[in-house]
């Protein structure tokens, strides 16, 4: 007898992801990220790196709120960070305006979701360069002969 089992994985996570700057576009190392879902209430946290880069990973799929802070800097919420499953929701540059950090510069709708899993890549050859390669090719092929031999 033969019995097969089948098991079919779901991945019901995404993630979070940003580089913190500041108002001339220089990273920010060390800012407090906390995010929170506006569904469960539920909340994770991390700190950007050197390069001013954040990921909060495993995220349970949902809304979520997404707060930034650092000492010297008004804290920036974006509300509305829709995280789907298996997906990376990069949020781009977030970023920290100088000020105190009562206040808060509040964020209505989300960035625009990036599309990770598409790209495009183009380059623009001229057609004078192309031929040129094509009868050197044909040049080098046509003075060039090929001779094999075997000693036994």
């Amino acid at each position: 007898m033969l019995f097969t089992l089948s098991l079919s994985a779901q991945v019901s996570k995404g993630s979070i992801s940003g580089t913190v700057v500041d108002p001339t576009g220089a990273v920010v190392p060390g800012a407090a990220v906390k995010v929170v879902s506006t569904e469960t209430n539920q909340t994770f946290s991390t700190v950007s790196d050197k390069a001013g880069l954040f990921s909060l990973q495993l995220l349970p799929v949902g809304t979520y709120q997404v707060d930034v802070s650092r000492p010297g800097f008004r804290k920036t919420a974006i509300n509305g960070v829709v995280v789907g499953s298996g997906t990376d929701r990069g949020l781009g540059a977030v970023k920290l305006e100088l000020g105190v950090t009562t206040d808060t510069v509040e964020v209505t709708t989300a960035p625009p979701l990036v599309t990770a899993t598409e790209a495009q890549i183009s380059n623009t050859f001229s057609s004078k360069r192309r031929s040129a390669r094509s009868r050197g090719f044909r040049k080098i092929t046509a003075s060039t002969s090929w001779r094999f031999c075997c000693r036994a």
